[in-house]
């Protein structure tokens, strides 16, 4: 009888874990799909540029649009979670992704291009901050930071994903090929997503949409959020913008062929696969050693791929400061989810918005830096940049 007894209370208990497992393992799975709609233009940029007979700084602006209108969706449809409910945003927002995405590989001129590149971030932000949120929300205290790791890593993931899935079929068969196939696996993410998730306990229905919206401003009074957000400036800002000058770099000093330049953004996961593990690393060893040594790697990663006259020191600098900011990623939106505290909703949405309006600049930087004829110079100032996101770190009080 007592072991009957240990086996009913028990039971629930494995359930859970196994809901939970499910859910990282969508989330983790969508999460790749959705921010890869970011990374899938950078090798694009010179097709579009040929395709439509413009610059290639203006086509730059294929992936800065998506950016800069995926960081303002962060900030309204946080809001309308906060509102309307977690689960709700997740599934339609994934229909309504597939559907404009779909609608991009018909685009007739640039323009139209751009005008559904940016519906397409816009409504691509109804996934980044409502999942994070979610995990918070609904899992427990002590799943959430490795959680968010995973999930987090999933983003960098796309980084290198996203590149490789466009290349291959830009390649292949044509880069409006790269939309369709992306429209379908949203569709299903949709589903995964809807069969999956729970219902959370994050709706409000009693609270007025000018309420939400004035919560969003309590963030700010913290010292240390307004500090998080300003490192958040910085690392996709380098992130997308070292990948779009990598290209070039190769290309112009190692006379790489469009092959070899797949098979370093392929080496690039080696980097990524820190991102799972920072949670771990936080929880023994502290969230600002995590940082710093994040920061640390990311840092010299840049400064050796400035300097790098050989091809393999190339590759293997490019690795380290992925590491470097597979470290930092998820750690920094954990920070950010927890000096939140009661707001961590409002907190998680205004930090994943300074942190994609950096991936807005960092394609421009990039293209406007090169343009300038000196390949290298990128990487320095990238590393400047990330050197500014450590000295905010240092200031942050960590609860």
């Amino acid at each position: 009888m007592q072991m009957e007894k240990f086996q009913t209370e028990i039971r629930p208990k494995d359930e859970f874990l196994k809901e939970t497992n499910k859910t990282t393992i969508v989330l983790f799975l969508s999460g790749i799909a959705v921010i890869s709609s970011l990374y899938m233009t950078i090798p694009l940029l010179p097709i579009i540029a040929v395709d439509y007979g413009i610059s290639l700084q203006r086509a730059a602006w294929a992936g800065s649009t998506f950016s800069i209108f995926f960081a303002l969706g962060c900030l309204f449809f946080g809001a309308i979670a906060e509102r309307i409910g977690l689960k709700n945003v997740l599934v339609v927002g994934m229909v309504g992704l597939s559907l404009i995405t779909f609608l991009i590989g018909l685009a007739s001129d640039f323009t139209q291009l751009l005008v559904l590149r940016a519906l397409q971030g816009a409504i691509a932000a109804t996934f980044s901050p409502p999942s994070i949120t979610y995990i918070g929300v609904m899992f427990p205290e002590k799943k959430r930071l490795a959680t968010i790791g995973l999930v987090t890593s999933g983003f960098l993931l796309s980084g290198v994903i996203g590149q490789l899935i466009s290349s291959l079929l830009a390649v292949y068969i044509n880069w409006q090929a790269v939309f369709y196939l992306f429209s379908v696996i949203y569709i299903l993410a949709a589903f995964f997503l809807f069969i999956t998730l729970k219902k959370d306990s994050n709706t409000n229905k009693e609270k007025t949409f000018l309420t939400v919206i004035r919560s969003f401003r309590l963030p700010f009074k913290n010292h240390s959020l307004r500090l998080s957000f300003g490192v958040g400036l910085t690392l996709l800002l380098s992130f997308i913008g070292m990948y779009t000058a990598l290209e070039n770099y190769l290309t112009t000093h190692f006379h790489f062929s469009g092959e070899d330049i797949l098979y370093v953004r392929a080496v690039g996961i080696f980097g990524i696969i820190f991102a799972p593990f920072a949670g771990k690393l936080a929880n023994h060893f502290g969230m600002k050693v995590i940082l710093y040594t994040g920061f640390g790697s990311a840092i010299t990663g840049l400064i050796g791929l400035g300097l790098s006259t050989i091809p393999a020191l190339s590759i293997f600098m490019s690795v380290v400061f992925t590491a470097g900011i597979a470290l930092i990623i998820p750690t920094m939106l954990a920070l950010a989810g927890q000096l939140g505290g009661k707001q961590r909703g409002p907190a998680t949405a205004i930090y994943t918005f300074f942190m994609f309006s950096g991936a807005s600049l960092g394609p421009l930087v990039a293209t406007q830096t090169l343009h300038a004829g000196w390949t290298n110079l990128p990487f320095f100032i990238f590393a400047v940049i990330l050197g500014l996101g450590w000295l905010f770190v240092t200031f942050i009080h960590v609860p």
